[in-house]
């Protein structure tokens, strides 16, 4: 059950969000689910979505999206902070 009075991002809305500890992060939505909001990080956005990649962001990205979530986890290409640490969505 979502406690929370954030507003949550629509999925693949991409923007930066405030932790109520005061760091800021990028992400990308992908969805909220047991009072988690899972999203891609900067560090994910990067390299599994790379804007005019060369051939080396290519191989990357592609062995990047083959991993399974978990693994992305541990990579922290994808992140999943409880909702309560969010203090809020900035764009």
């Amino acid at each position: 059950m979502i406690t929370s009075s954030l507003q949550f991002p629509p999925v693949n809305h991409a923007g930066k969000m405030l932790y109520k500890n005061g760091l800021e992060a990028n992400y990308s939505s992908i969805r909220v689910e047991n009072n988690r909001f899972y999203h891609h990080t900067g560090k994910g956005l990067k390299e599994m979505f790379p804007s005019n990649p060369d051939i080396g962001q290519k191989m990357l990205a592609d062995e990047l999206n083959k991993k399974t979530e978990p693994e992305l986890i541990e990579s922290r290409h994808i992140m999943c902070p409880f909702i309560d640490q969010i203090e809020k969505f900035i764009v």
